[in-house]
């Protein structure tokens, strides 16, 4: 045996010697508190603890849907609001003016009619030209024998009275009813034909003659009305 070999053998030795011992205290290792300690925070019961803490954090962190959801649908109900006493103010502005605007035409009015009123003269009615005496059948003073149809204001009229006449003569003897009340005719032919008649004094409107028709001579004006 050579001198290296001799020296080789306690090297070897050492070296396992050596690992030995490292190995040896890597096992005594994990006793040591410190480590415990470490090994203890990883568990899964503080990995769990720490995700609940976090969860808070972001809960108390950050607003909710919910929440954003209650405050856009209030926001949004006092817009509408908002626009609705708006066009309500709108409404009853636009009606108050209206109102003004219209009191202005009245008052505008009333003082054209003050002015005007001031201006023209006041005329006087004309008194009414007194009535002349009612045609009496069978003569006496105011009756004219050449008035035919004055008995149409007794006696109802029929087709037999009417039927040898013409139109024109049917609308004379339904006008002669009117003149016989003062009707003032306003077509040239009436005004011609009656206008000769000494009994006839026309100065009254159809309505006002008409008013004072009995029954019989109603009837026969509408009858006569039917063929003239």
């Amino acid at each position: 045996m050579t001198h290296k070999e001799l020296f080789r053998k306690p090297l070897t030795m050492l070296t396992a010697i050596a690992a030995i011992a490292f190995c040896i205290s890597l096992t005594s290792c994990d006793k040591l508190p410190f480590l415990q300690r470490d090994k203890g925070s990883s568990t899964p019961e503080a990995t769990e603890s720490s995700k609940a803490e976090k969860a808070e954090k972001e809960v108390v962190e950050e607003p909710t849907t919910e929440t954003e959801t209650e405050v856009v649908e209030d926001n949004s109900a006092k817009e509408r609001i908002a626009k609705a006493e708006a066009r309500t103010a709108e409404a009853e502005a636009a009606e108050a003016e209206a109102k003004a605007a219209e009191a202005e035409a009245r008052a505008e009015a009333a003082k054209k009619a003050a002015r005007q009123a001031q201006q023209e003269p006041v005329v006087q009615p004309r008194a009414p030209r007194a009535d002349p005496p009612a045609p009496r059948r069978g003569g006496g003073a105011g009756y004219d024998p050449s008035s035919r149809y004055d008995w149409l204001s007794y006696r109802l009229a029929t087709y037999d009275d009417i039927s040898n006449m013409s139109r024109y003569e049917i609308k004379v003897m339904k006008n002669s009813i009117y003149a016989r009340h003062h009707y003032a005719f306003q077509t040239s032919a009436m005004i011609n034909h009656f206008s000769r008649k000494s009994w006839y004094n026309g100065y009254l409107s159809m309505g006002e003659a008409s008013a004072s028709f009995n029954s019989t001579e109603r009837k026969n004006v509408e009858f006569l009305k039917r063929y003239e």
